[in-house]
């Protein structure tokens, strides 16, 4: 998850289920290869009974807050109940009173009103139950890197990292959105990102000037917060099932249309893995 739609998600939890108390919960129904469990940060991956021990222990909790914050390995949506809080990169689905359950999913919670709150993952993700300090952040699963909204993510933190992966041979894509090294910001983000720094996805980082890097940075301070306020990505499904509005000007619904700078076809292409979109022109390899 990014952080512009943990952003969006968070929100809408905070309107939705805080102080809704969860009268059942129904745990792992559809187990999942890529969905884990875990109550302890030493046991991420590792606990197969823990999904058990998540459902026991959020039985008539009350949800008292939301917020976002990354830990370990990502960014999270955290729902905090009492001195532990539900760590997710999963987009949740909320559902109003008198609807029917899902058939598939991995955590259910139902509410004392008759509304509940479902996780499904497509790919995968994390439900973690951790144990929280006063600040609210997971105890023993730290973050290794600033938020990119924080005062700490700097123009200067932004060099520091591209000065020390430049021996490595490292395109733009690997840098900013591979091996949590920044974890606000995922393959998603990053095509918004980039379009908007006019810097091509698979640009290696040794031959980025120091335009191209103040473009970059900008565009990592200024587009999430638009993603944000618009409700999430037209590819993106919020935690209603509805999509945002904020046009994303590189992704699947734009293939083949032309850029809205300058009008060249937008093409994707397969990699490392996944897929990037950009305009052949305004992001010159």
């Amino acid at each position: 998850m990014n952080i512009a739609m943990a952003y969006v998600v968070s929100k809408q939890l905070e309107k939705s289920v805080v102080g809704k108390t969860i009268c059942n919960i129904t745990a792992n129904q559809n187990p999942h290869t890529f969905v884990w469990f875990a109550t302890e940060p030493s046991q991420v991956y590792k606990d197969a009974k823990a999904a058990g021990d998540v459902a026991k222990y959020l039985t008539n909790k009350t949800i008292e807050s939301v917020n976002v914050n990354a830990g370990g390995y990502g960014l999270y949506n955290f729902i905090h109940f009492g001195k532990r809080a539900l760590l997710s990169d999963i987009v949740p689905h909320y559902t109003d009173i008198g609807e029917k359950h899902p058939k598939k999913h991995q955590l259910l919670l139902d509410f004392n009103d008759g509304s509940f709150l479902t996780f499904s993952a497509s790919l995968g993700g994390a439900l973690f139950l951790f144990e929280t300090d006063k600040n609210g952040n997971a105890i023993g699963y730290e973050p290794g890197s600033s938020l990119i909204n924080s005062n700490e993510f700097t123009h200067d933190h932004l060099l520091a990292l591209i000065d020390n992966n430049k021996d490595k041979v490292l395109s733009v894509k690997q840098l900013l959105a591979t091996k949590n090294r920044i974890p606000s910001i995922d393959n998603n983000l990053l095509q918004d990102i980039l379009w908007e720094a006019r810097v091509n996805p698979k640009k290696k980082v040794n031959a980025l000037n120091k335009n191209e890097i103040q473009r970059i940075f900008k565009a990592i301070k200024t587009v999430p917060s638009a993603i944000i306020a618009a409700g999430g990505k037209d590819i993106d499904k919020d935690i209603y099932g509805n999509y945002g509005n904020f046009h994303s000007k590189v992704s699947r619904n734009t293939v083949g249309k032309p850029c809205a700078r300058c009008g060249t076809k937008i093409i994707k292409e397969a990699y490392l893995g996944g897929s990037v979109f950009y305009c052949p022109t305004c992001q010159e390899v």
